[in-house]
């Protein structure tokens, strides 16, 4: 049984197996996981024995006498260990001493659920994992002490066996954290406690009041409903926003997958030819950090599993599990080849398939060869595509409402922290700072562009249109010194003394004026168009 669950159980798995390999500090987890095991299936057999001899009531007595001394010496030893030792104590240990930290969980929850916009908004984008934020006030700790109380004193009369949701919420401490933030999948474990607790409560003060106040009939069901119907709305809504904020942090290792996958299928598209999963050659594609990172969460083989994932997701075709990743060309008539170089994506013929990318070129060329109106036409459509990294963060949203997923940062310095928040575990991975690089990159074409645009604009004499277009870039790089020192590296902008004169002074001023309203995080404005998707 003990093989079956190790065996079926990845996680447990890789520990057994690390033990071998000294990670687990000289334990020997194929030793120490099976004694734990059965003594919990021996405790649990243990808790049904105390749970069905509760009709006897000197057993219960003694059974109240002995959990209480054995509850006391915990606290007791726990307390010493904090104080007298002068040491630093567990997680849990800390949980169940404090009585702050034994409510903070379903306190958080209720706010969570109460304010749950807020709160989404409040969660840092640039963290994998969904981290809720446990935020304490005095009126939710009185509020959620009062659901307690009432659902102990009028459910447990009528029902003991619910005193098991103590030991279970006891146990879930330990996985909760009990300080000021948690990881949203720990939540989970006391989420259905908090809404049997809640929905009872307020259900009970709900009858209580109406009874009061003499609301009967349909009045008193469509007030319940209009209620109820409020908070599931503003969670629903909140759902949507934590998605979209929390999109590029969780999928950050395969954004480079993501982003070749896209502009090929819109290649393809736009064909419109029939082309075989077979026939597609793909080259320059990054595998994922299977040396660096845990074994089960990174497939053995990247390269044969995750990009083919993510073209049969976005193609909607399984019989896309068969395209060519990194491997040699094959005779065929229809074959599409198609290769990966950083933000570079090209096809057979060497032209870029991004669309961005494609335009900005061709916009640089007209500048080369002083077709200026020509190429402030072309700035002007690159600016409204954008690059896919801005489309992925805000899709079909203004780059003016960048921060409301970028905790109210400019978008450079966001993805900067994103990267580091990423190497949490390893230093330096090999893939972060490819998918870093591409990202900057991005970024500095679209600045690029939006600067000559800008310029062209002022060149023709439209002061209000430059100064629209330049104000873009202050949601991009939020230090004028970094920004102007990436443009005056590139040849044309330094060797043209207009521009050069149009960064130094009419761009420092434009710069400056933005500088207060980039960070209005327009959360009503952003909230409206994410619900018009």
């Amino acid at each position: 049984m003990i093989k079956l669950v190790s065996v079926n159980t990845s996680h447990l798995y890789i520990m057994f197996q690390n033990s071998y390999e000294g990670y687990t500090g000289g334990a020997d987890v194929a030793v120490v996981y099976p004694v734990l095991f059965i003594a919990a299936i021996l405790v649990l057999f243990l808790l049904r024995y105390i749970l069905r001899i509760q009709k006897y009531k000197m057993i219960r007595w003694l059974g109240f006498a002995v959990l209480g001394a054995i509850a006391m010496l915990v606290f007791i030893y726990l307390a010493k260990r904090q104080m007298v030792r002068n040491v630093s104590i567990s997680p849990f240990k800390r949980s169940l001493i404090s009585p702050l930290n034994l409510i903070m969980p379903l306190m958080a929850s209720l706010n969570l659920f109460l304010g749950a916009i807020k709160n989404a908004f409040s969660i840092d984008s640039t963290r994998p994992y969904y981290y809720m934020p446990f935020q304490m006030n005095y009126a939710s700790l009185a509020t959620m002490l009062c659901f307690i109380a009432i659902f102990f004193k009028r459910a447990f009369k009528h029902h003991k066996n619910i005193i098991i949701f103590v030991v279970f919420y006891l146990i879930s401490l330990r996985f909760l954290w009990a300080r000021s933030e948690c990881p949203s999948r720990h939540v989970v474990y006391i989420s259905f406690l908090f809404c049997i607790i809640a929905v009872y409560s307020i259900s009970y003060l709900y009858d209580l009041i109406a009874d009061r106040v003499g609301l009967k009939g349909r009045v008193k069901e469509i007030l319940l409903v209009v209620m109820v119907s409020f908070l599931c709305v503003t969670n629903i809504v909140a759902i949507r926003v934590i998605m979209a904020r929390d999109k590029m942090v969780n999928t950050y290792y395969i954004y480079d997958y993501i982003r070749a996958v896209s502009c090929i299928k819109n290649d393809i598209a736009v064909t419109g030819d029939k082309v075989r999963a077979t026939d597609i050659y793909i080259y320059g594609v990054t595998e994922m950090p299977y040396r660096e990172f845990w074994r089960d969460v990174v497939s053995v083989n990247p390269s044969k599993y995750n990009f083919r994932f993510a073209m049969v997701q976005a193609f909607d075709d399984r019989s896309m599990l068969s395209v060519n990743v990194n491997q040699a060309e094959r005779e065929s008539k229809n074959g599409l080849r198609y290769y990966i170089d950083h933000e570079k994506l090209t096809n057979a013929k060497g032209r870029t398939i991004e669309p961005f990318f494609y335009t900005f070129n061709t916009a640089m060329e007209k500048m080369a060869g002083r077709d200026y109106a020509g190429a402030l036409s072309l700035f002007r459509e690159a600016a409204i595509l954008r690059p896919f990294l801005i489309n992925y963060l805000l899709p079909k949203i203004d780059v003016k409402m960048a921060g409301c997923v970028t905790n109210g940062s400019a978008i450079r310095p966001w993805v900067n922290k994103l990267a580091d928040n990423m190497r949490f575990d390893i230093p330096k991975v090999e893939k972060n700072e490819y998918i870093l690089a591409t990202m900057n990159k991005e970024l500095d074409i679209y600045e690029q562009c939006v600067f000559f645009a800008a310029y062209l604009e002022h060149r023709n004499g439209n002061d209000k249109q430059s100064r629209e277009w330049f104000s873009l870039m202050r949601y991009i790089e939020p230090n004028y010194d970094a920004l102007t020192a990436r443009l005056k590296r590139l040849p044309l902008i330094n060797s043209d003394a207009g521009m050069i004169l149009f960064l130094s002074e009419s761009g420092s001023r434009l710069f400056d004026a933005e500088k207060d309203r980039c960070l209005d995080r327009n959360c009503s404005d952003f909230i409206l168009a994410l619900l018009r998707q």
